[in-house]
């Protein structure tokens, strides 16, 4: 489960890398609630060699910019200073304020403008390109299956953004049902129907299984439209939570980090007497509340070979073996 985003900010533009596709090559940046699509075509690899680097990244870096937005900011910025002109120009001319309630809708349906990255007398440099059908598509797994239908859906412009996270350069997390229930959003992309397919899998048979005491936020419902299920709504464990890699850096005493590893596995034993496997067991998807409690998220997603053998991906065996990891380096505090 990611947490609340960190902007680039350079002179007081804000911006954030928010998506990056490998195939084709492409970096998406949002600036003031404008999507900027930038596409990296062979001939720029041709001429600059170096920018493979940012399409070939290991799965330990991955799952550091899935926790640490500003990380992949810093990452991608080289490659993205052709665009930054056009982003302070863009800038000026845009209002900061909506004058009401920012919701889901404004982030998820914001204008897209795209462009090709060129490389021209050694210079990196950005010219306009027509958008394309598969770039308006970005946001959304498609799945109409009667796991959808067991959850209440919401659209997005029913969604309002929690006050302490409503910035214009970034995708949120903490929002606001139309009842005002406080709750985590996680945006899904187009091709994450597995995973959306698997999550809703094992919320459901978390929620035949009541009363089941495991520490895991709890699936609210499901942000949609008439094309595709924007994203997954889950109960918000605290706008001050922060992953377990965070609060095992920030120096946690330990026996708060003993305590965190006991909950860990009583949750993990709870999941396996049920028949549920934690699936994406990592740090990053340990939580952390502000109550000093570990909860864990990421149930049904696709595991980091760092920490769940391929093989064993997808079954208990594979959750033990995450878990052994996952407790050492609570209490040892060795470098992920």
């Amino acid at each position: 489960m990611n947490e609340s985003p960190i902007q680039n900010t350079t002179s007081t533009l804000e911006w954030s890398v928010i998506d990056v596709s490998y195939s084709p090559p492409s970096i998406v940046v949002m600036c003031n609630h404008v999507r900027y699509v930038v596409h990296v075509p062979d001939a720029a690899f041709a001429a600059l060699p170096a920018l493979r680097a940012l399409f070939n990244i290991s799965p330990d870096i991955l799952e550091q910019f899935e926790e640490d937005a500003r990380a992949r900011s810093d990452f991608y910025s080289w490659a993205l200073e052709p665009l930054l002109p056009i982003l302070r120009k863009d800038d000026e001319g845009i209002p900061r304020s909506y004058g009401r309630s920012i919701t889901l809708g404004d982030v998820l349906y914001s204008p897209i403008v795209e462009y090709s990255l060129c490389v021209e007398s050694g210079k990196m440099v950005v010219h306009p390109k027509e958008q394309g059908p598969e770039t308006h598509f970005m946001f959304g797994a498609s799945l109409t299956t009667a796991l959808c239908n067991a959850w209440p859906r919401y659209l997005p412009l029913n969604i309002r953004l929690d006050a302490r996270d409503d910035t214009l350069s970034s995708v949120p997390h903490h929002v606001l049902l139309p009842d005002g229930t406080r709750a985590f959003f996680q945006l899904l992309r187009r091709g994450d129907d597995t995973l959306l397919h698997n999550t809703l899998l094992a919320h459901h048979r978390i929620r035949a299984a009541a009363p089941l005491c495991v520490q895991v936020p709890r699936l609210l419902g499901l942000v949609h439209d008439a094309r595709a299920v924007l994203g997954m709504l889950f109960a918000d464990v605290g706008y001050g939570a922060v992953s377990l890699t965070r609060a095992v850096g920030a120096g946690a005493p330990a026996r708060v980090r003993r305590r965190w590893s006991a909950q860990m596995m009583r949750t993990v034993h709870g999941l396996h007497q049920n028949r549920l496997v934690w699936g994406d067991a990592r740090p990053g998807n340990v939580v952390i509340d502000e109550g000093q409690n570990a909860w864990l998220a990421g149930l049904g997603g696709v595991s980091s070979p760092t920490w769940v053998p391929p093989e064993q991906a997808g079954t208990m065996d594979g959750d033990l073996v995450a878990l052994k990891r996952i407790v050492d380096f609570t209490e040892g505090g060795f470098a992920i």
